[in-house]
C-alpha cells in the first residue's frame, strides 16, 4: 500500500470519529451551530499548529505566509457556510450535498494542476459520490426535495466549494515545499479568524461546559486528521486522496449503528430492512468506487 493511501485512511478514520462526536454534542449539548463551529475550527487548528511547529518548526516566507493564511481562511469560511447551514436544515439532507467536493475538486485540479485521471479513475469517484449520498440519505428519492430552504442548498454547496479551492491551492502550492511552514500558518489563520465566532456565542458556551470538552477533543482529533490529508495530499493526487478520505461515511454508518443499538440515549439511528438494504448497496458502490479510483 502506498504511503499517501495510508494517510488518506487514518484522516478518513479521524473524521469520522468527529463526526460522531459533533452529532452528539450538536444534539444534545450546544444548541448553537455557530458557536460549535467556532470552537471546532479553533482546537482544529490549534492542533495543526502544534503538530506543524513540532515537526517543521518555525520559518518566514512572504508566499508561504500569504498561502497559508489564505488556505486557513478558506477553512474557516467553509465552516461559517457549513455550520450555518446546519441550522438551517436538517443535517441528513445536508451533510450528503457535500460530497460533490470531489466534482469541484476534479474540474479545479484539471484546470488549474494539470491533473487528469483515467476514465477508469474518474467513474470510481462518481460511484464514489453517489454512495456517499446514498448512504447518508434517509429516502433518497425525496429527501434532496425536502430542502426546507434554498439557504441550506446553497450553504452545503458553498463550503463544498471553498474546501475544494483550499485542497487545490495547497496541493498547488505545497508541491517541492516542505509542508509544515505552510500548515502552520493555516492553523495560525484559522484560530484567529474562528475567534469571533467563539466570542459572538461565549454565553451559551458558558453554559455547557461538558459540551465545551467535547468540542475541544472534536477539534483536536479533527486537526491531527487534517494535518494527516494534508501530507496524504502533497505526497498524491488531491482528487484521489479526496475519494478515498470518503470512507469515513462507511465509518460512520457503521459506528452510528452499533452505537444506536448499544447505547440509543447517545445516538439513535433508524434501521429496518429497506434502510439495510440501501445502506449495503450504498456500501458497495462506495467499496468499488474507491477501487476503482486507485487502482
Amino acid at each position: 500500500m502506498e504511503l499517501w493511501i495510508l494517510f488518506a485512511l487514518t484522516a478518513a478514520v479521524g473524521w469520522a470519529f468527529v463526526v460522531l462526536l459533533d452529532k452528539f454534542v450538536i444534539d444534545s449539548e450546544i444548541d448553537d451551530p455557530m458557536g460549535t463551529g467556532g470552537l471546532h475550527a479553533f482546537f482544529n487548528c490549534l492542533a495543526v499548529v502544534g503538530i506543524s511547529y513540532f515537526i517543521g518548526g518555525f520559518s518566514f516566507n512572504p508566499g508561504t505566509v500569504f498561502a497559508g493564511l489564505l488556505i486557513g481562511g478558506l477553512y474557516v469560511l467553509a465552516n461559517y457556510f457549513w455550520f450555518s447551514g446546519v441550522g438551517s436544515e436538517d443535517v441528513s439532507r445536508f451533510a450528503p450535498v457535500l460530497s460533490f467536493d470531489i466534482v469541484f475538486i476534479s474540474i479545479l485540479s484539471f484546470i488549474f494542476l494539470g491533473e487528469l485521471l483515467t476514465s477508469l479513475a474518474y467513474a470510481g469517484v462518481a460511484l464514489t459520490v453517489a454512495g456517499c449520498i446514498l448512504i447518508s440519505l434517509e429516502d433518497p428519492l425525496h429527501s434532496l426535495k425536502k430542502m426546507k430552504s434554498g439557504w441550506g442548498l446553497a450553504a452545503a454547496l458553498a463550503s463544498a466549494f471553498a474546501y475544494s479551492i483550499r485542497e487545490v491551492i495547497f496541493k498547488h502550492v505545497s508541491t517541492g515545499i516542505e509542508i509544515w511552514p505552510l500548515l502552520f500558518y493555516f492553523g495560525v489563520a484559522g484560530m484567529i479568524l474562528s475567534a469571533p465566532l467563539i466570542y459572538r456565542s461565549r454565553k451559551t458556551i458558558k453554559e455547557n461546559t461538558e459540551g465545551l470538552e467535547l468540542m475541544m477533543l472534536s477539534g483536536l482529533v479533527s486537526g491531527v486528521a487534517q494535518a494527516t490529508f494534508f501530507l496524504a495530499v502533497s505526497l498524491g493526487s488531491v482528487v484521489l486522496v479526496s475519494t478515498i478520505t470518503k470512507t469515513r461515511f462507511l465509518l460512520i454508518f457503521f459506528a452510528a449503528t452499533a452505537i444506536s443499538r448499544l447505547h440509543p440515549e447517545i445516538i439513535h439511528e433508524p434501521l429496518n430492512r429497506k434502510i439495510l438494504i440501501q445502506k449495503l448497496v450504498a456500501t458497495t458502490m462506495i467499496v468499488l468506487g474507491v477501487i476503482l479510483a486507485s487502482i
